[in-house]
């Protein structure tokens, strides 16, 4: 669980030592123009000297790609505080010039002279009330005024402490009137700043190896110029840290006052190899002792102060962490390389397990660009520079206490934004221009299609000026061609529908025809149209049920047929029609589709509810006396086919013919001839019926 915040509160009223007018600071910044990568660099200042460090990634491998160190004059930089940002720029530029660093992104260090880390513990409470009471109690916690400081803070977890639920927060802070003169000489080379850590704190994300599930609290020692930090890491996360003013610087001075030689002879001294700390010597160094002798018994006497401050400092840790954890391990980074059997002697002045840190066991160096040999022969100086930028690629630990100022996090952002801009920008531009090129093709195409269509409309000219007049002909035509239809469609076609009823008429079925007593003869009634009835007579029932089958089937009449029938007189050697017979056979109405008859007594040579393919089949099988009936046929016509033109019509369709001659007519009952080829069929002209032989049988 993790929250931070980074900000400076207020503004200056007057500005704070270090910082110097912009128009001087600019004037001095070196142009250059230097094609940036993608990787990451750590820059690790000391009181008057800087290591840098520049990595990449690929996939999960880490890569050393340059490493350089460089020194600061004083009079520019020194203890941290800078006194000119365009010196500072120049003198940057050229160490990293000559050393080939490219990458863009950088990281600025602390040293733990000029930062506060520390563990502090606050009621439990809510995020904002807990960025409140940072923002209000923080002269309780740093050193330095509120207007001039940069913070941020993450909770490490939850503890109880006397029954009463508290954050464990870790605070980092800085003064901002230091921090800002080092970020804009950074800005000023083209660089982008991506975070201001501090330096032994972000060590710690290369030796991770020398504390990780380590059982005991370990001591992380950075041994610096004039200083030295110390750090203490227990359950894998960092509890406390204290700088003490001892460096190599004095440790040189110690052995110069003691055996007359500068810190230039001590060190090319020391590179020899042949100083071991371990080496035995008498308890006082008589007079006229070897140079050597004296250089052992100096660095001995310069590092059992230095133990006993790494003691104090043990100590003081066990006591403050209530001896919950002691301290089982010291690692040793910074310019210890140079010192045979540091470790050793440390060991056991402290009686604690020491080593000297490699930062670079988890990073692939095999292929650095830059990396001289007397920087691989010192690897723990650049602990502090290669934790940076690691750091800084690791987006997650790149945020967490990030003491980069608001300004320069706003000014990103709105760089991020400006080039995401420009990239839409320029992608709309080359996808308009595209656009813009298609159409202008296609524009092009049109224009050359459109100049053969006129070529095309030029050649058919003639013809459409004779379609026009043949147009306008059939202008002047057409009211007297409607006049006509109109005539024309205004008559009932009589003859179509009576037509339509004689092709239907089948074999031994006379229309008109009312035998057995029967006064007026009545053939077709058309009284209420679209209701229509149809009388005669037929020789058996098999001709009635086919006619009413017929109409049925007709597209012209739609709905049930109603069939009526009754025994007029029996047909004996084909006698007239006569009255009914005494005791002659009743009559029955059906309805087509046929269903129950109408009448209970009546006497049907057939099924009841049979379909009309029951009713021919059984006609089919079952001989049928030569009896006379009269029927009467019920039906209506299509709705639609009311209108007498759109009847013509439609039996134009079921026809299928048009014009020619007209049929024959009928005589006395019986159909009329049939029509010439490609005629209309003839008409149908009802006549009485003649008188029958006599009566038939009862």
């Amino acid at each position: 669980m993790a929250l931070g915040i980074s900000l400076r509160r207020g503004k200056e009223k007057e500005k704070p030592a270090g910082s110097v007018e912009r128009r001087e600071r600019r004037a001095r910044v070196p142009r250059r123009k230097i094609k940036r990568t993608k990787s990451f660099i750590g820059i690790d200042f000391l009181s008057n000297q800087v290591r840098i460090t520049q990595i990449s990634k690929k996939g999960k491998e880490v890569k050393l790609e340059r490493v350089t160190v460089g020194e600061i004059p004083s009079e520019i930089f020194r203890l941290g505080k800078v006194s000119d940002v365009g010196a500072l720029a120049e003198v940057l530029h050229k160490i990293m010039t000559e050393a080939g660093i490219t990458g863009s992104f950088v990281v600025l260090s602390l040293s733990g002279m000029n930062s506060v880390v520390r563990v502090i513990t606050l009621p439990k409470m809510t995020r904002s009330q807990l960025r409140e009471t940072m923002e209000v109690q923080l002269g309780q916690f740093v050193p330095f005024p509120p207007e001039d400081t940069v913070y941020q803070y993450k909770i490490l977890g939850e503890v109880v402490e006397e029954e009463t639920p508290m954050y464990e927060i870790l605070l980092a802070a800085a003064r901002y009137s230091l921090i800002h003169p080092l970020v804009q000489a950074v800005i000023s080379l083209g660089l982008q700043p991506v975070a201001v850590k501090v330096g032994y704190v972000s060590v710690l994300s290369v030796l991770k190896r020398y504390y990780e599930d380590f059982a005991q609290a370990v001591a992380i020692v950075d041994l610096r110029d004039k200083f030295c930090d110390i750090s203490f890491v227990a359950e894998n996360s960092f509890q406390f840290s204290r700088t003490v003013e001892f460096g190599l610087e004095t440790i040189y001075t110690k052995i110069g006052s003691l055996v007359g030689l500068t810190t230039k002879e001590i060190r090319e001294r020391l590179k020899e190899g042949e100083i071991d700390l371990m080496a035995p010597v008498a308890t006082e160094v008589e007079e006229g002792a070897s140079e050597t002798t004296r250089l052992v018994e100096g660095l001995k006497n310069a590092f059992q102060s230095f133990a006993n401050e790494l003691v104090r400092s043990v100590r003081y840790y066990e006591a403050k962490s209530r001896r919950k954890l002691r301290v089982g391990r010291i690692v040793l980074v910074g310019g210890v390389s140079n010192f045979v059997n540091l470790e050793s002697f440390l060991m056991e002045t402290t009686a604690v397990d020491v080593v000297i840190g490699d930062p670079l066991e988890n990073v692939d160096y095999s292929t650095a660009e830059w990396f001289p040999p007397e920087y691989k022969a010192n690897i723990s100086e650049i602990a502090v520079s290669l934790g940076l930028a690691a750091d800084g690629m690791n987006p997650k630990t790149r945020k967490d206490l990030n003491l980069l100022p608001r300004e320069f996090l706003v000014r990103k952002q709105v760089q991020n934004v400006v080039v995401g801009f420009i990239a839409v920008v320029a992608v709309a531009g080359v996808f308009m221009y595209t656009v813009r090129t298609n159409l202008l093709n296609e524009l092009q195409r049109m224009q050359a299609e459109q100049a053969q269509w006129d070529q095309k409309v030029k050649s058919v000219e003639p013809d459409a000026k004779q379609f026009d007049e043949i147009q306008a002909q059939i202008t002047n035509v057409s009211p007297r061609i409607r006049t006509i239809a109109m005539g024309f469609g205004s008559q009932f076609p009589w003859t179509v529908l009576l037509e339509e009823i004689q092709n239907l008429t089948p074999k031994n079925v006379w229309l008109g025809q009312t035998a057995g007593g029967a006064s007026t003869p009545e053939g077709l009634i058309l009284e209420k149209i679209p209701a229509i009835e149809v009388k005669g007579q037929a020789i058996g029932l098999r001709p009635i049920f086919t006619f009413a089958k017929a109409i049925y089937d007709s597209e012209i009449f739609v709905g049930d047929v109603m069939v009526e029938y009754q025994e007029a007189t029996q047909v004996g050697g084909g006698g007239g029609g006569g009255g009914p017979a005494p005791g002659g056979r009743g009559g029955m109405t059906l309805s087509f589709p046929f269903s129950e008859p109408s009448s209970a007594n009546a006497n049907v040579p057939l099924g009841v509810g049979s379909d009309l393919g029951q009713l021919l089949q059984y006609f089919e099988i079952v001989r049928e006396f030569p009896i006379l009936y009269n029927f009467t046929l019920k039906f209506q016509m299509d709705q639609d086919l009311i209108q007498p033109k759109a009847l013509i019509e439609k039996f134009n369709e079921i026809m299928g013919t048009a014009g020619g001659g007209a049929g024959g007519t009928g005589t006395q009952g019986q159909p009329g001839g049939a029509a010439p080829a490609g005629g209309a069929p003839g008409g149908f002209q009802p006549g009485p019926g003649g008188p029958g032989p006599g009566p038939g049988p009862g």
